[in-house]
């Protein structure tokens, strides 16, 4: 399944910077609301968005509720890759009932062999705990040997794989 990954306000804006239109706070809901449409209109085929950045965006009740409305008119769901562990995503999309899925672990923000094994290894505590668990990673070519090779042995440890929009919550 394919997510299209949305920029959003940072912790640190305006230091790190999301781009022309990344979604900001200090916009007016209606321009933020035509900056996420722009983006939806860019490609076809997915299920959802991401957040990329938007430590500070998805903080906002005020902010997200709009954003996650418009998402469920649409039949799309918000993945929160949890920039922000005090992410509001749960609280806003339970109350208006829209689908999401929140990120368990970035396995590669050390684009190494052993860093990345060893966030795949939590990952598997988390399956072991929870029954799922959601994982996000970059294209790098090291996150991708990583994950085919982790991929190969699931089965043996008694895991697989599922589709993002499988592991969504959906609020009644």
């Amino acid at each position: 399944e394919v997510l299209l990954s949305v920029p959003m306000e940072p912790a640190d804006y305006p230091r790190s910077d999301p781009g022309p239109n990344g979604l900001l706070l200090k916009l007016a809901k209606e321009e933020n609301l035509l900056r996420l449409q722009w983006m939806l209109s860019r490609i076809t085929g997915y299920v959802g968005v991401v957040n990329h950045q938007g430590g500070r965006f998805t903080g906002n009740l005020k902010a997200m509720r709009p954003i996650l409305a418009d998402l469920k008119r649409r039949g799309l769901m918000f993945v929160d890759s949890r920039t922000n562990t005090n992410s509001v995503t749960p609280a806003v999309a339970g109350k208006i009932a829209a689908p999401y899925a929140l990120n368990d672990r970035m396995i590669d923000v050390v684009a190494s062999r052993a860093a990345i094994d060893f966030r795949l290894s939590e990952i598997e505590l988390v399956l072991g705990s929870k029954g799922k668990a959601v994982a996000m990673g970059r294209a790098y070519p090291v996150t991708i040997r990583r994950l085919k090779r982790w991929i190969e042995h699931l089965p043996e440890k008694g895991f697989v794989l599922a589709p993002i929009s499988a592991l969504a919550v959906k609020p009644k």
